[in-house]
């Protein structure tokens, strides 16, 4: 039978390592919190796989492959003349303020 000291230090260290896994706990809550509410459904679901230490499957890799090689979107340098002066019109329309005009003074 344990004497009542030996009981208090056991219960000491119990209460310890309880509340080192509380403390873990909240901390991989809220950084869950934050991956939920900044990554998008895909990194989501890398991230969460990768956290988890699990082996990801193929056709998450290969989901994962399509989005970061970026086939959805192609870009080269080639424009046409006419279109420059529409763009520009489109993205001053957005910008905040109005676009000074080079032969106005300023």
């Amino acid at each position: 039978m344990k004497t009542a000291d030996e009981r208090d230090r056991l219960t000491a260290e119990l209460r310890q390592q309880v509340g080192a896994l509380e403390k873990i706990v909240r901390r991989r809550s809220d950084e869950l919190r934050l991956i939920q509410k900044l990554a998008c459904a895909k990194d989501r679901l890398m991230i969460g796989s990768v956290l988890d230490g699990d082996a990801m499957r193929e056709i998450r890799l290969a989901s994962i492959h399509e989005y970061y090689s970026m086939g959805w979107y192609s870009e080269n340098t080639h424009f046409l003349p006419s279109s420059v002066e529409e763009t520009l019109n489109e993205v001053w329309q957005n910008a905040p303020g109005s676009p000074v005009d080079p032969e106005e003074p300023s």
